[in-house]
């Protein structure tokens, strides 16, 4: 069963019907998916309702200008009343086309389909940049800021470094307890009989 709503109201329209046939003065301006017109409408007429609605207007409501048809023109029936109309409009009867089978206008100079996506907004990584292993690509890696050289300081050190040099990035030389021979003393002994002013910084640590 079919049911055709006849109706001025689009929230009606966009709620409850499947296909919508815009028409103006006795003609069928456009005719689409309900989808299909409410994301894109190419007809000027089309474009005026939507202007109209009070929820989708940044400031004052769009008014189509002019008064109702008496003597409709030999060419299209809006082209009194709309704003890109030319003398083509007023002479010629635009046919009912379309790009898509699917969704077809009638006008001369419809209204611009909405730009596409970007590509790199909506497409994923590039497979031939993707390794066939399924690793990530090196131009892909996000690098660590921790400095790459290995630390050579032992994990557990048995005696105490002095301050680790932040431009050659290569350790100093050991305390003296490693110097004399002596066994090996815990950082903390080994500094604790130095003057203060000749320990490292604790940030060398």
């Amino acid at each position: 069963m079919a049911v055709i709503l006849v109706t001025h109201d689009l929230g009606v329209i966009a709620g409850r019907a499947d296909r919508i046939a815009v028409m103006f003065a006795g003609q069928i301006v456009e005719t689409a998916t309900t989808t299909a017109l409410f994301a894109s409408p190419r007809h000027r007429y089309t474009e005026a309702l939507f202007q109209a609605l009070p929820d989708s207007a940044a400031g004052r409501l769009y008014s189509i200008p002019g008064l109702p048809l008496t003597r409709p023109p030999a060419g299209c029936r809006f082209a009194p009343r709309c704003r890109y109309a030319t003398g083509r409009c007023l002479d010629e009867q635009p046919p009912l086309i379309g790009e898509e089978p699917g969704h077809q206008y009638a006008c001369f100079f419809p209204v611009d389909p909405p730009a596409p996506p970007s590509p790199a907004l909506t497409a994923g990584p590039d497979p031939a940049k993707v390794a066939s292993n399924g690793a990530t690509p090196a131009s892909a890696t996000t690098f660590s800021p921790v400095r790459s050289q290995p630390d050579p300081r032992p994990a557990s050190p048995s005696c105490a470094w002095t301050a680790w040099s932040k431009t050659s990035r290569s350790p100093a030389a050991p305390c003296c307890s490693a110097r004399s021979g002596r066994s090996a003393r815990s950082p903390t002994s080994a500094w604790a009989s130095r003057p203060a002013a000749a320990r490292p910084p604790s940030a060398a640590w």
